[in-house]
């Protein structure tokens, strides 16, 4: 029920692209990680990563392309995933589309930011649209 109303809450969006949107901070993470990874092995001096070796080359690329991909769908992904919802649903907590998609955008330039917006919008979208 919503407090304002006394109404049931309306359900989530049934979109597949609210997956896509939850993948951006996971990539991101597993970034993160590989990188702390490999330069700490590298301060350390342990020897364990070198790039001669065709399995950190495959990490590095893997990861890489893991955290293009989830970056440059981002965008996208927000602009369909905000068009497939309520619209009264999405005054009932302001979503602006634009606002969402632009800062995405912005994120393939600045590092950490699209992961942010994807959080910041998944709780939004998880605490403002409850199942009834």
């Amino acid at each position: 029920m919503t407090a304002r109303s006394g109404e049931p809450a309306a359900s989530p969006p049934d979109s597949k692209w609210a997956y896509v949107i939850t993948f951006v901070p996971f990539s991101y993470l597993l970034g993160v990680l590989a990188a702390a990874y490999v330069v700490g092995s590298a301060v350390l001096g342990s020897g364990t990563v070198s790039f001669d070796d065709p399995v950190v080359v495959a990490l590095v690329a893997v990861v890489s392309v893991l955290l293009f991909l989830g970056t440059i769908s981002l965008p996208y992904a927000l602009y369909r995933d905000i068009s497939s919802s309520d619209p009264t649903d999405q005054s009932n907590w302001g979503v602006d589309r634009t606002t969402y998609v632009l800062t995405a955008a912005f994120g393939l330039f600045v590092p950490g930011l699209s992961a942010a917006v994807s959080l910041h919008y998944l709780y939004h979208r998880r605490t403002n649209a409850r199942p009834a």
